[in-house]
């Protein structure tokens, strides 16, 4: 996340706002003391919330989901990014890092970008916010990823197969 608050000058020049959500007090303290702007910065970094509230807050302010997450071995193959499937449920375009991972949650609704390069994000979040109709397909296409991944749908699917092979 530390490669995005370069971006700050950026960000307010395109009147983007970036609010980073998750982590401990400790954290979002750390990371609020490196914004240049303070007062005036686009960037806001909120701790961790429940999921009721982050859902509401994803609802009422959100534009765009960013799953910027590092290239390790835990990223690449055991983590299922949660941020994506949150995003997601709203209807909300996706930039992510290219990994299996995200690949593999996201599918046709991720617009991604290579680990950990903070130039990438940035000219992704222009791209999408400048171009329309690809904000538009990529909602869509968030849309219906949810919908393919909705747990009822994921259950009903184990039901049949459980029960077709008894």
């Amino acid at each position: 996340m530390p490669q995005l608050l370069k971006h700050e000058k950026w960000l307010a020049e395109r009147r983007i706002r970036l609010q980073i959500i998750g982590g401990d007090s400790h954290r979002v303290a750390q990371l609020s003391r490196k914004r240049k702007l303070e007062d005036r910065s686009p960037i806001e970094i909120l701790p961790m919330m429940p999921p009721a509230e982050l859902h509401r807050h994803l609802s009422q302010q959100a534009g765009a989901g960013l799953v910027p997450i590092q290239d390790n071995f835990y990223n690449r193959h055991l983590t299922c990014p949660v941020k994506a499937l949150d995003s997601m449920a709203h209807h909300l375009p996706v930039i992510a890092s290219d990994l299996d991972s995200t690949r593999e949650v996201l599918g046709e609704a991720g617009y991604f970008v290579p680990p950990d390069d903070g130039e990438a994000i940035r000219k992704a979040i222009g791209d999408l916010f400048d171009d329309r109709e690809r904000f538009a397909a990529l909602s869509l296409a968030a849309g219906r990823r949810a919908r393919e991944l909705d747990w009822s749908r994921r259950a009903e699917e184990i039901r049949e197969w459980a029960w077709g092979r008894v």
